[in-house]
Order: structure tokens, then sequence, then C-alpha cells
């Protein structure tokens, strides 16, 4: 009886002590991650007359690229004379132009007679982990209702 109990440890070490020598021999290669971002460049402001007399208008306009593996959603706040921002959808590896038109009845209804001042800063980044499951779905784009 003893001796099959000595048989049985022994085979259970050997089994263990081999399955620590394959598993260390053919580990897993380390997992590398990669710095994803989305990057805020080439930033061009205009401001002239208006249709609407003494009222300006113009285009904010700037491009997003992203180095996502998936589509994310870029929140890009005003800052300076604005408040408010910008919720832009960017594909995987991809650059999006962005133009915004202000002056009255643009898509910023803003009525100034001297031109503002307006930066922009990436303030949020929202990384769609899956595709839609089931759609229609809102990745943060479209107004609440």
């Amino acid at each position: 009886m003893a001796l099959k109990v000595s048989i049985v440890i022994a085979i259970a070490l050997l089994v263990g002590l081999a399955g620590l020598a394959v598993g260390y021999i053919i580990h897993p290669s380390t997992t590398v991650y990669l710095a994803e971002s989305v990057v805020l460049s080439g930033k061009g402001f205009s401001c002239g007359p208006s249709s609407q007399v003494p009222y300006l208008e113009g285009v904010l306009q700037f491009n997003l690229t992203s180095t996502y593996k998936t589509d994310v959603v870029a929140s890009v706040a005003y800052t300076g004379s604005w408040t408010g921002d910008t919720n832009q959808l960017v594909h995987p590896n991809a650059t999006k132009h962005v133009e915004v038109t202000w002056g009255p009845g643009k898509m910023q209804n803003i009525q100034v007679t001297e031109c503002p001042s307006v930066g922009v800063v990436i303030w949020l980044v929202q990384q769609n982990i899956t595709a839609c499951p089931n759609p229609p779905c809102d990745a943060g784009l479209n107004p609440a209702p």
C-alpha cells in the first residue's frame, strides 16, 4: 500500500515538473501594449464679413488623427470666446478633417462684430470596444431625445 502511494506521488511530481518545463519552453510571448492616441493638428480659423451686416462669419477647422485600431469618438472642446464642444467619429488609423462654420445661421450660431479668439483641445476620447451588437447604436454623436 505504501509503495502504491509512493508511486502515485512520484508520478504526480514528475507530471508537475514536466508541465512546468513544457510551459517554460513554450511560454506565450510577452504582451506588448501599443500607445494609441488621437492627435489634433492643422487648426485654422477664418473671420470675415457675413451677408448679415454688421456680423462676421467664418470657419474653424482642424484635423484629428487616430492610431487606435477601432473607431473612437473624440470630443473636442472650444476654448477662448466660445463654449461647448463637438463629438467626432474617427475611424481606425485615419485622419478626419473637421470644419465648423460659425456666424449668423451657421453651425455655431454666433452674432459678433469682432473676430473671436477660439482654440480647440481634445478633452475626451471614447473607444468602441466592439461593433454595435443591435443597431442602431449611439456612440455619443446623436443628441439626446
